[in-house]
C-alpha cells in the first residue's frame, strides 16, 4: 500500500501522558513555566540532559503527539547541556488559542509576514 501513513495503523504514542498531566496539575495551563522534559530517554532526568540526538528527538515527538492528544500546543526547547554533545529539552503547554493569538501578533495580521504563508503554496519565500 504506497499511499499509507507510517504510523496511521500503529499504537498511540502516550509515553508523555504522564509528564502532561503531571505539568498540568503543578502549573496549570497557558503558565509559560517551562519544564524539564524528563523522559525515558533522558541522560539526566531531573534535568532533561540528553547525549543521544535519536532519542532526544523521539522524546521531542512524543510531547507534540501527547499535547495534540490533550488539545495543548507544546513549545519545546532545545538548548546546549552541560557538557560537550549534550543538550537539553524544556517545554511548556499553552492552549491552542494562545498560540493562535502569539503567531497573529508576530505577523501584524498579513500572511505574507509569516514563516510559512499558506497562501502563497508553491512560493518560496527568503527569510531577511
Amino acid at each position: 500500500m504506497p499511499n499509507r501513513q507510517p504510523f496511521k495503523g500503529g499504537p498511540r504514542d502516550e509515553r508523555a501522558h504522564p509528564l502532561i498531566e503531571n505539568y498540568l496539575d503543578i502549573h496549570g495551563i497557558n503558565s509559560g513555566v517551562y519544564a524539564p522534559l524528563a523522559m525515558p530517554g533522558a541522560k539526566d532526568r531531573q534535568r532533561g540532559v540528553y547525549d543521544n540526538p535519536v532519542a532526544a528527538i523521539n522524546d521531542r515527538r512524543s510531547m507534540y503527539r501527547g499535547a495534540k492528544h490533550f488539545r495543548l500546543s507544546a513549545h519545546v526547547i532545545v538548548g546546549d547541556g552541560p557538557d560537550e554533545g549534550t543538550g537539553i529539552l524544556t517545554f511548556a503547554l499553552f492552549d491552542k488559542d494562545v498560540g493562535r493569538r502569539h503567531v497573529f501578533q508576530q505577523s501584524g495580521g498579513d500572511p505574507a509576514r509569516l514563516a510559512y504563508n499558506p497562501y502563497s503554496k508553491g512560493n518560496l519565500r527568503r527569510r531577511s
